[in-house]
């Protein structure tokens, strides 16, 4: 018998039919592989088209919510935006700091030092 002829009478291959179980066991895995994918691709999607906080707003929104707080709070908090933000070099660092580090807050205006730490931090 010719080896062509065998292979054009093989019946085609019968996989058992699958039980009720294993069915829905099945379907389970394919929705919680389906949920992972959708998952990873937000994260991925999330991560490119999520908008960015600009940086000056954020100052700017920092130092406009000292104006909540009481005088000496404010102060502490203005000297600690100063230092956090600043740069060691920067030149507008001496006058805020000889202004934001002295112990006498009752002479200062605070809202002078805030105009001119928004103004060296460029916001």
């Amino acid at each position: 018998m010719d080896p062509a002829d065998l292979v054009t009478q093989l019946r085609p291959i019968r996989l058992p039919v699958p039980t009720e179980a294993e069915a829905w066991a099945d379907g389970l895995l394919a929705f919680g592989l389906g949920l992972l994918a959708a998952l990873a691709v937000y994260g991925l999607l999330r991560l490119v088209l999520a908008r960015r906080a600009d940086p000056r707003r954020r100052l700017r929104d920092e130092i406009a919510a000292t104006r909540r707080l009481a005088a000496a709070e404010r102060h502490v908090a203005l000297a600690w935006l100063a230092a956090r933000e600043l740069p060691a070099g920067a030149e507008p660092r001496p006058a805020l700091e000889a202004g934001l580090y002295r112990p006498d807050t009752k002479s200062l205006d605070l809202d002078a030092e805030e105009r001119r730490l928004a103004r060296a931090l460029g916001v």
